[in-house]
């Protein structure tokens, strides 16, 4: 079921306590200041990898996705490694899909969805091309493409050594990463083209 736009955050609906069995790649993870100890403040993170730590049995080490701390996309693509409490951290339902635009608070969750829960219209998903699977909340999707099915925000092209993307309407997006980033990581694409549907996006009343 989506999650509107004026709902409360993504961490405060089924939001459980997880164990490591959880803690899979691609699941989102919200790490409190007082349970990251390698970090003083509070972030969330798209797991990569995570590994129980050899010297204290409640603690685990995870890589991943540095996101805003609310599990919303930051402005630029980044990773950390981070040693936390386990008991401490919350975790996203695995189902959760979340809009692509950068500091959108929507989603909805595909779980609920395929138990027969309705979906709020409006809600679309790019269904192939460079960028495929990437979803779009109803306050964003009519930026991407118009009712009558015309593109003005969607991605076309994207050059294969520094992930440069063309979209559309003829802007070059350029995602940010290391130099020696090989091969391109689609992430950073993700977040580039989040940030393009962000500031395209006219500032009208959801």
């Amino acid at each position: 079921m989506p999650h509107e736009r004026d709902a409360a955050p993504a961490r405060d609906q089924s939001m459980t306590t997880p164990t490591l069995r959880d803690l899979q790649p691609g699941r989102l993870v919200y790490i409190p200041a007082d349970a990251a100890l390698t970090s003083p403040r509070p972030l969330a993170l798209i797991i990569s990898e995570a590994t129980p730590s050899k010297s204290a049995p409640t603690d685990v080490w995870l890589n991943g996705q540095v996101l805003r701390p609310d599990g919303s996309n930051p402005l630029r693509y980044n990773t950390a490694t981070v040693l936390a409490l386990l008991d401490k951290l919350t975790i996203a339902p695995p189902g959760l899909r979340q809009c692509v635009a950068t500091a959108c608070p929507n989603s909805y969750d595909t779980i609920a969805m395929y138990a027969g829960e309705p979906i709020h219209p409006g809600w679309r998903m790019l269904q192939r091309g460079i960028l495929g699977g990437t979803n779009l909340c109803p306050h964003h999707a009519p930026t991407v493409v118009t009712p009558d099915g015309t593109f003005h925000h969607a991605p076309t092209a994207m050059e294969r050594d520094t992930g440069t993307i063309t979209c559309t309407c003829g802007a070059l997006l350029y995602p940010r990463m290391a130099s020696k980033t090989t091969p391109v990581v689609r992430a950073a694409c993700v977040l580039a083209y989040g940030t393009h549907i962000h500031d395209m996006t006219p500032q009208r009343t959801p």
